[in-house]
This record gives C-alpha cells, structure tokens and sequence, in this order.
C-alpha cells in the first residue's frame, strides 16, 4: 500500500459522487416571434459582450528597412508594399543609404549592400529577387576613407 493515499479503497482518479443540479423553467428564457420582428425588444448588445468599438481603417505602415554601417542603424522607409510588389529597386536602397548617410555621389556610387551575405550587385534589379523582405537587415559598405567624414576629402 502506498503511504500518500489513504487505504480506504479510495483512488484519486476516482470521481466524487454528487447530486445532479436542479434546473427550473425559471432557468431558461424563450424567443417569441414577436421579439424576432421587433428590434427593440432584442436583448440589447453590451448584455452578452462588450459594445464594439469601430476603428478607423488605418493606413497601411511603411516598408521599413534597417540599413547598418559600422554599429549604427539607419531606418530606411519607403511606401508600403513596394517590397513585396517588386517595385523597390536596389539603385532606390543606394540612394536612400547616400541620403540618410549624408554621402557625396562619388562615394554613393562605391556603396556595397549586403544582405545575408549576398551582394546586391544588379542597380535595377528589385530588392525582393536577393529575398529582402520588410524590416530586413541590409549591411551598408563604405569604402575605406571614402565615408564623408575625413578630413583630407577636398584634397587630391
């Protein structure tokens, strides 16, 4: 016999007997064809659930696509759906990384995008083709030197 189960012929899998519950006429409420007709003397709505609230229909969001280069994101917008409609191009992405980088069209023209290590090498082809999705990860590469930010740009 175990010690955690008293040794009454009790099992614990074993339902309690209980007594049926008394159900009355009172218990229940009827339709009439009267009320079927009549609107107003439906049971009105918040009694079942809660009233409904109507939303306005909101603007689809922007594509958005997140542009790194040397640890910092850039959030790239762009207007929603042109990913996945095939109509954002990689030459629309470079240009959007020269804007938001703040780079000369020299240095924008040099700009390697990476995306899960594939190069996006064709400027006119659609960004859905490397398999860029909506809120992907595209790696921006700078040439060295060539980022805007050194001092000895004017010189030749």
């Amino acid at each position: 016999m175990s010690r955690y189960w008293p040794s009454r012929g009790f099992s614990p899998y074993d339902t309690l007997p209980a007594d049926a519950p008394d159900v009355t006429d009172e218990d229940f409420s009827y339709i009439t064809s009267q009320e079927l007709d009549d609107p107003s003397l439906s049971v009105p709505v918040d009694a079942w659930h809660h009233p409904r609230t109507y939303r306005r229909e909101r603007e689809p969001e922007d594509d958005v696509l997140l542009i790194k280069n040397r640890s910092v994101t850039y959030p790239a917008h762009f207007p929603a759906y042109s990913i996945g409609d095939g109509k954002l191009l990689v030459m629309d992405v470079k240009e959007r990384v020269a804007l938001l980088m703040d780079l000369p069209d020299r240095v924008a023209r040099k700009v390697k995008l990476l995306y899960k290590g594939k190069h996006l090498k064709d400027p006119s082809a659609p960004v859905r083709e490397y398999g860029v999705k909506n809120k992907s990860e595209l790696m921006a590469v700078v040439p060295e030197g060539e980022d805007g930010s050194s001092p000895s740009e004017g010189r030749l």
